[in-house]
């Protein structure tokens, strides 16, 4: 990966840590995934983020998930905009202290750990960061995985699926709280041309 692009990456991924894009950019809210989907854009780029297997918030699986559940939550973007874009994706998972346990029912060490595992993860998408956080006002831990999507997206193009699906730890289930948080997405991308002073041609091999 270029010099030029990591700094970029790293000034992107500071705007998403703090909530925003520092740009003249615009933000869409979607409901159509567990938790709340965000998008945000820079530059003349429009995207969707779409769960094309995710049952649905109403779904019975979703409303009564059990330990060691797997449910199929597969978030890819699309580009629909007229220009070429660099893709990411914010992955806020929640956490919980609980004892998990393994497949022969041993017990585990009880301690603070997301909830859900991400399955089938796409080689196509570089974790860029990962970072823990607590909510002042409810004192939620979440984890938060900032993925890059590690080919410029073209205009009417589709981005691997993230993942294929999250799968609620084993955790005993005396040591969870009443309410389970949800999952949140977050999609940003950025205009990957005329960005002064970044090269982000693209090489033979389709990567920056």
């Amino acid at each position: 990966m270029k010099k030029s692009h990591k700094k970029l990456i790293a000034s992107i991924v500071a705007c998403i840590l703090a909530g925003t894009m520092a740009f003249n950019g615009t933000m869409a809210y979607l409901t159509d995934t567990e938790g709340a989907v965000n998008i945000a854009t820079v530059g003349k780029v429009n995207i969707d983020l779409e769960e094309p297997g995710y049952p649905g918030n109403d779904s019975d699986e979703v409303k009564s998930i059990l330990p060691n559940q797997e449910i199929v939550k597969d978030p890819q973007v699309e580009n629909t905009g007229d220009n070429a874009a660099l893709v990411y994706l914010k992955v806020d998972v929640p956490q919980e202290t609980f004892t998990e346990l393994s497949s022969d029912g041993m017990k585990g060490e009880t301690k603070l750990q997301d909830l859900f595992a991400m399955k089938s993860l796409s080689e196509n998408w570089e974790l860029i960061k990962t970072e823990t956080s607590t909510d002042a006002d409810t004192a939620k831990t979440k984890t938060t995985y900032i993925y890059a999507y590690r080919k410029t997206l073209a205009k009417g193009a589709k981005t691997d699926k993230l993942f294929e699906k999250v799968q609620m730890k084993n955790a005993v289930e005396s040591d969870l709280s009443g309410k389970v948080e949800d999952i949140v997405i977050q999609a940003y991308a950025i205009q990957a041309t005329d960005i002064p002073g970044e090269d982000l041609t693209v090489g033979e091999d389709g990567y920056m």
